[in-house]
């Protein structure tokens, strides 16, 4: 299947979700995370603000803070630059962007390098067993994860259903080190 034909199937599959069958799986992926040993032992967190259908991590950011953790979210700054990672204090400093996410204003001093972060959790619209992930498109991601320090994990965070056997992955494609899902 091409990447187009996967994106759409998996969005049909996410919009039929039920609102308690989405908040079930949450409630797992969340737990799963939550009690992951690279979580757990994580200072700096870099974590998508989830949007839409996506696996919530409101919460999970919350978790985060409350446990003294440093989280960092993404700003986009263009399709061509791509996006930074901003610290943030708490879920009320996140505002719309042009695109509809939220994301909290761009602070210089609050701009987190990828060289500091410990645990990145990265969205998808696919996922396969070999840590393949298929994205939105854009290529924000794979931009960003390239600098990541050599031993931060990636993890990406999906439900069941989004992991397939396999997605197209090209060269510039980053892999995850593990999918959590429900």
């Amino acid at each position: 299947m091409d990447k187009k034909t996967i994106r759409r199937n998996i969005k049909e599959k996410l919009s039929s979700l039920s609102k308690i069958e989405k908040l079930e799986k949450d409630k797992i992926i969340f737990s799963n995370l939550t009690g992951h040993a690279a979580y757990v032992k994580c200072n700096k967190l870099f974590i998508f603000v989830s949007f839409g259908n996506e696996v919530d991590t409101h919460r999970i950011i919350m978790d985060a803070l409350s446990k003294g953790k440093t989280v960092a979210v993404p700003v986009i700054l263009s399709l061509e630059e791509g996006m930074v990672a901003v610290e943030i204090h708490s879920l009320e400093e996140l505002k719309e962007n042009k695109y509809g996410i939220l994301e909290p204003l761009l602070i210089e001093n609050r701009i987190v390098s990828p060289s500091e972060i410990d645990l990145a959790i990265i969205p998808g619209a696919a996922f396969d067993k070999n840590g393949g992930r298929l994205g939105y498109g854009a290529g924000m991601y794979d931009k960003y994860l390239v600098n990541l320090k050599s031993d931060a994990k990636k993890i990406a965070l999906g439900y069941d259903f989004q992991v397939l056997e396999k997605v197209p992955m090209e060269v510039h494609d980053i892999r995850m080190d593990e999918i959590i899902t429900d």
